[in-house]
């Protein structure tokens, strides 16, 4: 062989081999987690969200969903569920017919449904738009009190820090009342319709930490929260059964009815509260409080997951799930070139450029 082309291989094979060598497996849990979304302030765009792509429970800075009215005009807090709809009666027995128009296309006449604005179908119209509508759950949140008694506001908090982890699912939250400082872990059941928390603070100590669950009247608008509390007349609530550590709830409109069920591991009681509202209320003994709420259209024979058993499915589920999204990820500039890179991760990741909530993964389906 001429002495050029032996040289020259053993020069690329003298480099391939280091190159080859060097190469590192991919930290898959290092790809996703630098795409965590970090807040530390209040900005009603910025309500996160838990779930699992079935059931989403959107919360606000103290990691619940405590000041709903702060973030109506922004991305609101809701709980909704892919079985949660709800009608009103149709008491005019208003017909499909009546929003229908015909219109002429390739020579024949065509019926369509539209906005009819004539007397009498306008109101069908109106009616059949609005129904059926998405059900917002419930709200659950913190009742938080002053050192003078007083509710707390939004604007009491400080020190605020909260952190979505796209890896896990789990949000974190971190502030302070009145130099109290306060430390939250929310999760999402992959396989279940619940919401988990973890909260520790001496607030509990102080009886000055509740956590309460009130359950809206639909509005059935298009531009608004989609909750009503100014009908308590017009739904029922109450406290069906209530054992040792748990609680079922049951929740009435019209013919609509769905239940509640919480848990909670530490010495706590529950009792309703204001109309429509029930209250879960922590021993002083100790200064942590872990609990879940589940939602169903209707009674389950076994109690909602537990905090621990909730935050393990979380974890063990989404960190499955985040391996196909590092490989995504690592894909995306190499599938739609580098001036698509931020539409790729948006499509895929948890980043904080997009807001791309962590209910957005599809999961297998569990009996209701």
């Amino acid at each position: 062989m001429h002495p050029l082309p032996k040289l020259l291989l053993s020069l690329l094979t003298g480099v391939s081999l280091p190159l080859v060598a060097q190469q590192k497996p991919i930290d898959r849990q290092a790809l996703v987690e630098r795409h965590r979304v970090i807040i530390t302030n209040t900005d009603t765009l910025s309500s996160l969200s838990v779930g699992n792509g079935a059931f989403a429970f959107t919360a606000d800075v103290t990691g619940l969903q405590t000041f709903p009215t702060y973030y109506e005009k922004g991305v609101p807090l809701g709980t909704q569920s892919e079985w949660g709809w709800h009608s009103f009666p149709n008491t005019q027995g208003y017909k499909f017919e009546q929003s229908l128009r015909e219109v002429e296309l390739n020579g024949r006449k065509v019926p369509y449904a539209v906005q009819v604005k004539t007397p009498g179908n306008k109101e069908a119209v109106d009616f059949l738009r609005a129904n059926p509508h998405r059900l917002q759950l419930g709200n659950l949140g913190f009742v938080l009190l002053k050192k003078n008694g007083q509710e707390a506001t939004i604007k009491d908090l400080r020190d605020i820090r909260q952190e979505l982890n796209p890896w896990t699912g789990e949000l974190k939250s971190h502030f302070t009342l009145e130099n109290v400082p306060v430390d939250v872990v929310t999760v999402g059941h992959q396989e279940q319709d619940a919401v988990a928390a973890r909260v520790e603070s001496d607030l509990i100590k102080t009886g000055r930490l509740k956590v309460a669950l009130r359950f809206p009247f639909p509005t059935a608008g298009w531009a608004d929260m989609g909750t009503d509390y100014s009908k308590p007349d017009q739904h029922k609530s109450a406290i069906a059964e209530q054992k040792k550590g748990t609680a079922l709830i049951s929740h009435q409109l019209d013919t609509t009815k769905y239940y509640a069920a919480l848990s909670w591991a530490q010495s706590a009681t529950v009792a309703a509260g204001k109309a429509h509202e029930f209250v879960l209320t922590p021993g002083k003994s100790e200064k942590v409080l872990e609990f879940s709420c589940r939602f169903s259209p209707r009674p389950r024979p076994t109690a909602a997951p537990t905090f621990a058993a909730t935050r393990q499915n979380s974890q063990q589920q989404w960190g499955l799930f985040g391996g196909a999204e590092a490989l995504s990820i690592l894909a995306a500039p190499l599938i739609r070139g580098p001036r698509n890179w931020s539409a790729a991760l948006c499509s895929r990741s948890t980043s904080p450029s997009c807001k791309a909530l962590a209910h957005s993964r599809p999961r297998k389906r569990a009996s209701c």
